[in-house]
């Protein structure tokens, strides 16, 4: 069922510009690829490349390859903007996961404070494998305060 006044106020969003793509994009193609995708001439040796994962998505989506070291962890980086009427804010963070899963995750700052419209905060979702044998394992992080939760899904995977 849907909620249309739940969409017109999401509380926070995830904004991702046009710009945020380039050091994506530079990490899959060559500078004249690039350039021809964007539109506008990029130099992708003066762009830091970041993974798919780091892009500011509301999702988050992380792959453990049998390869790596198991006991290092994930770092996932992610901004939300407060777009919601009311301040000071704060949202905390609850993390979904089913439970005996073969991963372990946590979220920092422990709450996002909001003391004012747009504003803007980053939190960290640092994700450590356990191998258990699962290939996949799918969860949310919610961020809830009072009446609104804005949930993200997380899907990790062992290949």
């Amino acid at each position: 069922m849907s909620n249309p006044k739940k969409a017109a106020e999401p509380g926070l969003v995830y904004d991702v510009s046009p710009g945020d793509y380039i050091g994506y994009l530079c990490g899959l193609y060559t500078s004249q690829e690039v350039s021809m995708i964007a539109r506008q001439v990029v130099n992708c040796s003066d762009v830091t490349v970041i993974p798919e994962s780091m892009l500011n998505y509301p999702s988050i989506s992380v792959v453990f390859q049998q390869t790596s070291n198991q006991d290092e962890p994930v770092v996932v980086q992610r901004k939300v903007k407060n777009v919601g009427n009311k301040v000071p804010w704060v949202y905390v963070p609850m993390v979904d996961m089913p439970p005996d899963e073969d991963v372990t995750i946590d979220v920092s700052p422990r709450e996002l404070v909001f003391t004012q419209v747009n504003q803007e905060q980053s939190f960290n979702v640092t994700i450590w494998p356990r191998q258990n044998g699962a290939r996949l394992v799918q969860g949310a992080i919610r961020w809830v305060s009072g009446t609104s939760t804005v949930r993200s899904a997380i899907t990790i995977s062992f290949a």
